[in-house]
Protein backbone atom coordinates (compact mmCIF):
# COMPACT_ATOMS: atom_id res chain seq x y z
CA UNK A 1 0.00 0.00 0.00
CA UNK A 2 2.84 2.39 1.11
CA UNK A 3 4.92 1.58 -2.47
CA UNK A 4 1.34 2.31 -4.39
CA UNK A 5 1.27 5.26 -2.68
CA UNK A 6 4.50 6.97 -3.26
CA UNK A 7 4.47 5.26 -6.88
CA UNK A 8 0.96 7.62 -7.19
CA UNK A 9 3.33 10.58 -5.98
CA UNK A 10 6.22 10.21 -7.98
CA UNK A 11 4.13 10.21 -10.88
CA UNK A 12 2.04 13.16 -10.00
CA UNK A 13 5.36 14.96 -8.88
CA UNK A 14 6.49 13.91 -12.68
CA UNK A 15 3.41 15.33 -14.52
CA UNK A 16 3.64 18.55 -13.10
CA UNK A 17 7.04 18.78 -13.49
CA UNK A 18 6.39 18.22 -17.23
CA UNK A 19 3.41 20.64 -17.44
CA UNK A 20 5.50 23.06 -15.92
CA UNK A 21 8.45 22.48 -18.85
CA UNK A 22 5.46 22.97 -21.59
CA UNK A 23 4.02 26.21 -19.62
CA UNK A 24 7.65 27.64 -19.96
CA UNK A 25 8.20 26.42 -23.21
CA UNK A 26 5.15 28.31 -24.55
CA UNK A 27 5.65 31.35 -22.82
CA UNK A 28 9.14 31.30 -24.17
CA UNK A 29 7.58 31.02 -27.67
CA UNK A 30 5.20 33.19 -27.37
CA UNK A 31 7.85 36.21 -26.05
CA UNK A 32 10.15 35.09 -29.08
CA UNK A 33 7.05 35.29 -31.56
CA UNK A 34 5.62 38.75 -29.96
CA UNK A 35 9.15 39.91 -30.59
CA UNK A 36 9.55 39.06 -33.95
CA UNK A 37 6.08 40.48 -34.48
CA UNK A 38 7.23 43.70 -33.21
CA UNK A 39 10.14 44.49 -34.76
CA UNK A 40 8.53 43.47 -37.80
CA UNK A 41 5.85 46.43 -37.44
CA UNK A 42 8.41 48.78 -36.96
CA UNK A 43 10.76 47.05 -39.44
CA UNK A 44 8.37 45.79 -42.49
CA UNK A 45 11.03 46.22 -44.92
CA UNK A 46 12.40 42.72 -45.48
CA UNK A 47 8.74 41.84 -46.57
CA UNK A 48 8.57 44.41 -49.44
CA UNK A 49 11.08 43.70 -52.22
CA UNK A 50 11.22 47.20 -54.35
CA UNK A 51 12.31 50.29 -53.13
CA UNK A 52 12.42 53.86 -54.45
CA UNK A 53 12.92 57.21 -52.38
CA UNK A 54 11.67 60.48 -53.69
CA UNK A 55 12.04 63.79 -51.46
CA UNK A 56 10.78 63.11 -47.80
CA UNK A 57 8.88 59.62 -48.82
CA UNK A 58 10.55 56.16 -48.93
CA UNK A 59 8.82 54.45 -50.81
CA UNK A 60 8.23 50.80 -50.14
CA UNK A 61 6.24 48.24 -52.80
CA UNK A 62 5.25 44.50 -52.77
CA UNK A 63 5.13 45.32 -56.65
CA UNK A 64 7.73 46.99 -59.20
CA UNK A 65 7.52 50.86 -58.90
CA UNK A 66 6.57 52.48 -62.22
CA UNK A 67 7.80 55.89 -62.20
CA UNK A 68 4.82 57.65 -62.63
CA UNK A 69 5.36 57.48 -58.69
CA UNK A 70 7.48 60.67 -58.80
CA UNK A 71 4.33 62.74 -60.29
CA UNK A 72 1.99 61.07 -57.96
CA UNK A 73 4.68 62.13 -54.99
CA UNK A 74 4.88 65.92 -56.17
CA UNK A 75 1.51 66.36 -55.82
CA UNK A 76 1.30 64.76 -51.94
CA UNK A 77 4.51 67.16 -51.45
CA UNK A 78 2.61 70.13 -52.68
CA UNK A 79 -0.05 69.03 -50.04
CA UNK A 80 1.77 68.20 -47.22
CA UNK A 81 4.40 70.94 -47.27
CA UNK A 82 2.12 73.12 -47.31
CA UNK A 83 1.04 72.55 -43.87
CA UNK A 84 2.40 74.86 -41.40
CA UNK A 85 3.57 71.12 -39.34
CA UNK A 86 5.48 70.66 -42.25
CA UNK A 87 9.41 70.97 -41.08
CA UNK A 88 12.41 70.34 -43.05
CA UNK A 89 13.74 66.80 -41.35
CA UNK A 90 10.48 65.16 -42.16
CA UNK A 91 10.69 61.87 -43.68
CA UNK A 92 7.82 59.46 -44.15
CA UNK A 93 8.32 55.60 -44.57
CA UNK A 94 5.47 54.34 -46.92
CA UNK A 95 4.56 50.42 -47.79
CA UNK A 96 2.10 49.70 -50.33
CA UNK A 97 0.60 46.53 -49.90
CA UNK A 98 -0.59 44.97 -52.95
CA UNK A 99 -1.02 41.17 -51.15
CA UNK A 100 -3.95 41.01 -48.65
CA UNK A 101 -1.66 38.91 -46.39
CA UNK A 102 1.12 41.79 -45.83
CA UNK A 103 -2.23 44.23 -45.15
CA UNK A 104 -3.56 41.80 -42.41
CA UNK A 105 0.03 41.10 -40.79
CA UNK A 106 1.03 45.03 -40.65
CA UNK A 107 -2.32 46.61 -40.40
CA UNK A 108 -4.95 43.61 -38.76
CA UNK A 109 -7.62 46.68 -37.32
CA UNK A 110 -7.62 48.39 -40.62
CA UNK A 111 -6.29 45.92 -43.45
CA UNK A 112 -9.83 47.13 -45.48
CA UNK A 113 -9.00 50.70 -45.32
CA UNK A 114 -7.36 52.95 -48.06
CA UNK A 115 -4.65 52.60 -45.64
CA UNK A 116 -3.58 53.90 -41.86
CA UNK A 117 -0.76 55.64 -40.32
CA UNK A 118 1.31 54.30 -37.41
CA UNK A 119 2.18 56.96 -35.31
CA UNK A 120 4.40 55.21 -32.99
CA UNK A 121 6.75 53.67 -35.57
CA UNK A 122 6.89 56.04 -38.32
CA UNK A 123 5.36 54.01 -41.18
CA UNK A 124 2.23 54.11 -43.43
CA UNK A 125 0.47 50.94 -45.20
CA UNK A 126 -1.63 51.30 -47.62
CA UNK A 127 -4.01 49.41 -49.24
CA UNK A 128 -3.78 48.35 -53.37
CA UNK A 129 -2.65 51.23 -55.90
CA UNK A 130 -2.70 51.92 -59.48
CA UNK A 131 0.02 54.45 -59.60
CA UNK A 132 0.19 54.99 -62.79
CA UNK A 133 -3.71 56.11 -62.67
CA UNK A 134 -2.62 57.69 -59.11
CA UNK A 135 -5.65 55.56 -57.59
CA UNK A 136 -5.52 53.66 -54.11
CA UNK A 137 -8.13 51.14 -53.51
CA UNK A 138 -10.12 50.08 -50.66
CA UNK A 139 -11.95 46.64 -49.94
CA UNK A 140 -15.60 48.06 -49.08
CA UNK A 141 -18.09 48.03 -51.25
CA UNK A 142 -18.69 51.81 -52.21
CA UNK A 143 -16.61 54.74 -52.64
CA UNK A 144 -13.65 52.31 -52.63
CA UNK A 145 -11.25 54.54 -54.92
CA UNK A 146 -9.37 57.99 -54.09
CA UNK A 147 -6.54 59.35 -55.85
CA UNK A 148 -2.89 57.84 -54.42
CA UNK A 149 -1.43 61.82 -54.20
CA UNK A 150 -4.73 62.57 -51.49
CA UNK A 151 -4.15 59.37 -49.21
CA UNK A 152 -0.37 59.50 -48.70
CA UNK A 153 -1.29 63.26 -47.94
CA UNK A 154 -3.84 62.34 -45.77
CA UNK A 155 -1.70 59.51 -43.62
CA UNK A 156 1.49 61.58 -43.98
CA UNK A 157 -0.41 64.25 -41.95
CA UNK A 158 -1.29 62.20 -39.10
CA UNK A 159 2.43 61.87 -38.56
CA UNK A 160 3.18 65.49 -38.75
CA UNK A 161 0.34 65.90 -36.14
CA UNK A 162 2.23 63.20 -33.45
CA UNK A 163 5.33 64.72 -33.93
CA UNK A 164 4.41 68.32 -33.63
CA UNK A 165 1.67 68.03 -30.96
CA UNK A 166 3.71 64.64 -28.93
CA UNK A 167 2.49 61.48 -29.26
CA UNK A 168 -0.04 62.18 -25.89
CA UNK A 169 -1.98 65.39 -27.15
CA UNK A 170 -2.33 63.42 -30.28
CA UNK A 171 -4.01 60.72 -28.56
CA UNK A 172 -6.10 62.85 -27.11
CA UNK A 173 -7.25 64.71 -29.99
CA UNK A 174 -10.49 64.42 -30.95
CA UNK A 175 -11.13 62.09 -33.89
CA UNK A 176 -12.78 64.46 -36.00
CA UNK A 177 -9.88 67.34 -35.67
CA UNK A 178 -7.55 64.73 -36.33
CA UNK A 179 -9.73 63.28 -39.47
CA UNK A 180 -10.68 66.58 -40.32
CA UNK A 181 -6.92 68.52 -40.37
CA UNK A 182 -5.52 65.48 -42.53
CA UNK A 183 -8.65 65.29 -45.13
CA UNK A 184 -8.04 69.33 -45.31
CA UNK A 185 -4.12 68.96 -46.08
CA UNK A 186 -5.22 66.53 -48.71
CA UNK A 187 -7.09 68.62 -50.69
CA UNK A 188 -10.61 65.77 -51.09
CA UNK A 189 -12.73 63.48 -50.23
CA UNK A 190 -14.06 60.30 -51.02
CA UNK A 191 -17.32 61.72 -51.09
CA UNK A 192 -18.50 64.46 -53.22
CA UNK A 193 -18.39 67.24 -51.73
CA UNK A 194 -21.32 68.45 -54.10
CA UNK A 195 -23.35 66.02 -53.01
CA UNK A 196 -22.62 65.97 -49.58
CA UNK A 197 -23.90 69.55 -49.07
CA UNK A 198 -26.74 68.74 -50.74
CA UNK A 199 -27.52 66.21 -48.20
CA UNK A 200 -26.62 68.86 -45.34
CA UNK A 201 -29.14 71.14 -46.02
CA UNK A 202 -31.66 69.34 -46.46
CA UNK A 203 -30.76 67.68 -43.10
CA UNK A 204 -30.10 64.47 -43.94
CA UNK A 205 -26.41 61.89 -43.74
CA UNK A 206 -25.56 58.94 -45.45
CA UNK A 207 -24.40 56.17 -43.68
CA UNK A 208 -20.77 55.59 -45.34
CA UNK A 209 -17.28 56.27 -43.32
CA UNK A 210 -16.72 58.57 -46.53
CA UNK A 211 -19.21 61.27 -45.81
CA UNK A 212 -18.49 61.41 -41.74
CA UNK A 213 -14.99 62.03 -43.14
CA UNK A 214 -16.44 64.46 -45.43
CA UNK A 215 -17.95 66.61 -42.72
CA UNK A 216 -15.17 66.10 -40.95
CA UNK A 217 -13.27 68.05 -43.26
CA UNK A 218 -15.83 70.70 -44.01
CA UNK A 219 -16.04 71.36 -40.39
CA UNK A 220 -11.96 71.77 -40.45
CA UNK A 221 -12.06 74.57 -43.32
CA UNK A 222 -14.65 76.45 -41.57
CA UNK A 223 -12.30 77.41 -38.87
CA UNK A 224 -8.87 77.29 -41.04
CA UNK A 225 -10.50 79.34 -44.05
CA UNK A 226 -13.74 81.20 -43.11
CA UNK A 227 -12.55 81.91 -39.26
CA UNK A 228 -8.66 82.09 -40.42
CA UNK A 229 -7.54 80.08 -37.39
CA UNK A 230 -3.90 78.94 -37.69
CA UNK A 231 -3.79 74.84 -37.32
CA UNK A 232 -2.24 74.71 -33.82
CA UNK A 233 -5.36 77.32 -32.67
CA UNK A 234 -7.88 75.16 -34.28
CA UNK A 235 -6.33 71.91 -33.05
CA UNK A 236 -5.76 73.12 -29.46
CA UNK A 237 -9.55 74.80 -28.83
CA UNK A 238 -12.44 73.28 -27.77
CA UNK A 239 -14.91 73.04 -30.68
CA UNK A 240 -17.96 71.31 -31.31
CA UNK A 241 -18.30 68.80 -34.75
CA UNK A 242 -21.74 69.94 -35.37
CA UNK A 243 -21.75 73.83 -34.45
CA UNK A 244 -18.49 74.13 -36.83
CA UNK A 245 -20.19 71.94 -39.76
CA UNK A 246 -23.30 73.93 -38.99
CA UNK A 247 -21.82 77.17 -39.39
CA UNK A 248 -19.56 76.23 -42.49
CA UNK A 249 -22.74 75.03 -44.31
CA UNK A 250 -24.59 78.44 -42.80
CA UNK A 251 -21.33 80.11 -44.84
CA UNK A 252 -21.67 78.35 -47.90
CA UNK A 253 -25.20 78.90 -48.54
CA UNK A 254 -24.58 82.49 -48.06
CA UNK A 255 -21.72 82.70 -50.69
CA UNK A 256 -24.01 81.09 -53.45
Amino acid sequence: MINRIRTFIRKRIEKRKQRSRLHRFANRLVMILGGCYLLLAFFPHPVFAYSTEVGPFQIHSDRPIPREIEDVLALTRERVENSPLFEAGDRFPIFLAADPWRRRLLNPRASRAFGAAFVMTGNTVLNRTDIPANTCFNDRKRYNQRLLHEVIAHECTHHLLARRLGLLRYLRLPHWKNEGYCEYVAGGSTFSEAKGLELLKAGRADDAPAFRYLTYRLATTHHLEHLGKEPQEFLETKLDLDASLNAFVATRSRSQ
